[in-house]
């Protein structure tokens, strides 16, 4: 009798092994290498995340309009709706045409480059191509054709957006424009108190009186500056240990960022200037659709705009720059693990900031 388990020859157990096809790649060792050492744009030192935010109504959708007239502003988005904000301007350390950074391996590399996991690092893939497929880049074209898409009931809420593949689709029939923003100088209204001012102290008078009927109090655009068309604000609360406060020194580098530091909330401020704005600080859209409502609906005489980037020494806030860093991030007290227990109030690093200034001027 035969064995009725024996194998035959076509049975798994006595069929040829075939060879697994052969697979392109690197070994081991080759993927160990950074992968920073192939990358020559180095996005990770040119794309700057200041926020992000989650498009739910029709004010969302007019903030991500908003945020995309400011030069150097992109935003990266993804199926949910969550929006990534980008300031598109090389970092102050980084030799552009070799793509190095200047400060490697130094003490003035920020700590998030340092421990910066290069082998998990997405601006690669994300900045490197017109339209990826998890997080494309939108700037304002992308930015209003994704807008005209979306349906809103009668809260403003989105109800229905176009399906992820269609989005990939038309993003690819309109190819994002990348210009970085150029690095300008810091306004002179935030140098106020430098030592070429600070040569002469003037006397405190207290503030100055105003009536109603002036138009500083009721119509505060008048003559202003329009510098709320000239600065991003993005809070951040107040840091709570030296990682955080290291965050911020990395943002530094970036040449049109400064860190507004309050007593309740401390901020990103990006030196940037809206498109619409003309040459004589109006709106060039005033009056049109294509006005954001955030600029429509602003309420002038609530505005702080003018005090905080208006001014040389606002009351309730300091403008920290990059080379003011060093002494206001000495100002703070950490414990043991990093973490903050005192940040110093706003007047210790006004009067910090001053002494230096004068320090430097008496030299």
């Amino acid at each position: 009798m035969s064995d009725s388990t024996a194998s035959t020859p076509d049975s798994p157990a006595t069929a040829p092994v075939q060879a697994e096809a052969t697979v392109s790649g690197v070994s081991f060792g080759e993927a160990m290498q950074s992968p920073c050492h192939s990358c020559q744009s180095s996005p990770c030192c040119t794309y700057l995340l200041l926020r992000d935010f989650h498009i739910k109504t029709l004010v969302d959708v007019d903030y991500a309009k908003f945020l995309v007239n400011f030069e150097g502003i992109y935003l990266g988005i993804d199926k949910d709706r969550n929006v990534d904000v980008y300031l598109y301007q090389p970092c102050r350390h980084l030799d552009v045409p070799s793509g190095l950074c200047q400060v490697h391996g130094t003490a003035d590399q920020p700590g998030v480059c340092i421990h910066y996991n290069d082998l998990a690092c997405g601006y690669r893939v994300r900045m490197g191509v017109q339209v990826h497929p998890v997080r494309p880049l939108m700037d304002i074209a992308r930015t209003a054709w994704y807008a005209d898409q979306l349906t809103f009931d009668d809260e403003r809420e989105v109800v229905a957006a176009p399906a992820w593949d269609e989005v990939l689709a038309g993003f690819a029939a309109i190819p994002v424009s990348r210009t970085p923003k150029p690095a300008d100088p810091v306004p002179h209204v935030s140098t106020g108190w430098h030592p070429v001012d600070l040569s002469v102290k003037p006397e405190d008078d207290g503030p100055e009186v105003h009536r109603w009927s002036d138009p500083a109090v009721t119509q505060p655009c008048v003559g202003c500056e329009a510098w709320c068309c000239k600065v991003l604000v993005f809070s951040r609360g107040l840091p709570a240990d030296s990682a955080q406060v290291d965050f911020l020194r990395y943002c530094l580098g970036f040449p049109n960022v400064q860190v507004g530091v309050a007593d309740d909330s401390w901020a990103v401020v990006v030196r940037t200037t809206c498109r619409h704005l003309d040459a004589d600080n109006k709106c060039s859209v005033f009056g049109t659709p294509d006005r954001p409502m955030k600029c429509t609906y602003y309420d002038a005489m609530t505005c702080t705009y003018r005090e905080h980037f208006g001014t040389a020494v606002p009351d309730d806030m300091v403008l920290v720059s990059y080379d003011q860093f060093a002494l206001m991030a000495d100002s703070i007290m950490f414990d043991q693990f990093g973490r903050i227990l005192a940040l110093p109030p706003v007047g210790v690093v006004r009067n910090r900031f001053q002494h230096q200034a004068m320090a430097a001027g008496s030299q």
